[in-house]
């Protein structure tokens, strides 16, 4: 790393998984604005004394970019990068021990924040989330995967103010939110769903009302509903029952640098803005009146391991997925007519991915 400094015009730094109790002094490193110190495995932990000598370096404060997963920071080293790097705009903290008080002093201090990942740091719940809600209203992507938000909490964080911006949503793994919650939050009307391309509700217990809700979405391309527990009742209670049994019960493994994948909002970057396709005309008939649901942008539906899947592909079968490219179907809960369903309604797919399914050849052929 101290030869590497020599390289005046170095921008970007992946020093994920070394053995090294410390990081490397940002001194050596005067264009450095992407910094990756993302621990591999669980005995390398880089602690907050360690973060605390990026801070007094005067090129802290040219960081743009910082990913920390599966550090040993909590709450005092967050403090400290927050109050000395306030020209990020892109920070992952996944798997480290930030709490509410922490990520209230990333709100606070670096407002330009774009990209924020939270993905299980346990402790964080709506007091923290507030904070997000009130100061970050510019964020594009926000992953707070298996966190202690309820209902309320996601309410705040897709309100009016953030509706024109956040794109990427992962709220897996969140046992304190139910349907109605969600629906509420990613509507159309009133939420975030005008503008949201990518959806991550892996593990949750999903009502069809909020499936149907869901396909209304006008520019939602990427769904995933991995492990989840789908019910055709509409009714909360029933829902709320089934989140309890369900696999958004579990708690999920701890995932290192080596198999954590962002979630493809970067890869979205460099596309043009898309506009909402014409919904087809077949709808589904709600209570009395033909609605129309469609997901007319969605291109990929990661649906593996899901409790009641057939609720979710009858709805794709009546109302149609006019873009969609990719399913993957796993589990032995699959059934070989859920599989004709998808053949016979999504044509136009170039990607099926069946694994661990009980099905017959006469199916596949």
């Amino acid at each position: 790393l101290t030869d590497v400094g020599g390289l005046p015009q170095l921008e970007t730094l992946i020093a994920a998984g070394l053995p090294c109790p410390a990081p490397p002094a940002l001194d050596s490193f005067s264009s450095l604005t992407q910094l990756d110190l993302s621990v591999t495995f669980p005995f390398w932990q880089i602690s907050d004394s360690a973060i605390l000598s990026l801070c007094f370096s005067p090129s802290s404060t040219s960081l743009t970019g910082l990913r920390l997963v599966g550090c040993g920071v909590s709450d005092v080293g967050v403090g400290a990068l927050a109050a000395s790097m306030p020209a990020l705009t892109s920070l992952d903290l996944t798997g480290t021990r930030v709490g509410d008080n922490g990520v209230s002093a990333i709100s606070a201090g670096c407002r330009d924040l774009v990209v924020l990942r939270l993905n299980s740091c346990g402790s964080v719940s709506n007091s923290g989330f507030g904070c997000v809600a009130s100061h970050l209203t510019s964020l594009r992507e926000l992953d707070i995967k298996s966190s202690l938000i309820t209902d309320s909490g996601l309410t705040r964080l897709c309100s009016p103010r953030h509706r024109d911006c956040l794109h990427v949503l992962s709220v897996a793994h969140c046992a304190g939110l139910s349907s109605q919650g969600i629906q509420r939050a990613v509507s159309v009307c009133g939420g975030c769903g005008d503008v949201l391309r990518v959806l991550n509700l892996a593990g949750l217990a999903i009502s069809r009302t909020l499936l149907m809700a869901l396909a209304e979405l006008p520019l939602l391309r990427w769904l995933n509903v991995t492990d989840c527990a789908m019910t055709e009742t509409t009714d909360e209670s029933d829902t709320q029952s089934s989140k309890k049994i369900g696999p958004g019960s579990l708690v999920p493994s701890y995932e290192y640098a080596t198999v954590v994948l962002p979630l493809p909002a970067l890869r979205m970057e460099g596309r043009q803005a898309l506009k909402p396709k014409n919904i087809p005309t077949h709808g589904v008939a709600l209570g009395g009146s033909h609605q129309k649901h469609s997901f007319p942008s969605l291109e990929t539906m990661h649906t593996d391991r899901c409790r009641g899947l057939s609720c979710l592909l009858r709805l794709v079968a009546q109302v149609g997925a006019p873009s969609l490219r990719c399913i993957t179907l796993s589990g032995p809960e699959i059934l070989g007519a859920d599989i004709l369903v998808v053949a016979q309604s999504c044509r136009q797919l170039v990607e099926v991915c069946l694994r661990r399914c009980e099905i017959d050849d006469s199916v596949t052929s």
